[in-house]
């Protein structure tokens, strides 16, 4: 399903990272990240009240997503994944489809790591 005028805007490329685990020459299992799929689509951040790493209610700490990740519901992507974009590697937070019509999806990601 196309998501019209909206797709000249999904310019930028995240490669879609997932979580594997291999075996070491030891036996040793390890856990590693492997490049799954690369997926077009635009990274926007949250406004500046938002930003934060944690969000503290109570005696509960919940992670607070800082960035959005925008692009065509075709993208497999899923919590368990994270994103790598430019030098930035981010964690998905939550992954939704834009009002439930199977056109555009969002996907709501906490910075985790910088290169450079």
């Amino acid at each position: 399903m196309s998501i019209g005028n909206v797709a000249h805007y999904l310019t930028q490329t995240a490669t879609v990272m997932r979580p594997t685990v291999t075996t070491a020459v030891t036996g040793a299992l390890i856990n590693a990240w492997s490049s799954q799929s690369e997926v077009l689509g635009r990274l926007r951040p949250f406004v500046a009240y938002r930003w934060g790493s944690e969000l503290i209610s109570g005696d509960k700490v919940t992670d607070v997503a800082n960035y959005r990740w925008y692009c065509a519901t075709s993208a497999d992507i899923t919590t368990t994944d994270r994103l790598r974009i430019g030098s930035n590697t981010y964690r998905v937070v939550y992954v939704s489809d834009v009002m439930s019509m199977g056109k555009l999806m969002q996907v709501d990601l906490k910075l985790v790591g910088h290169d450079g």
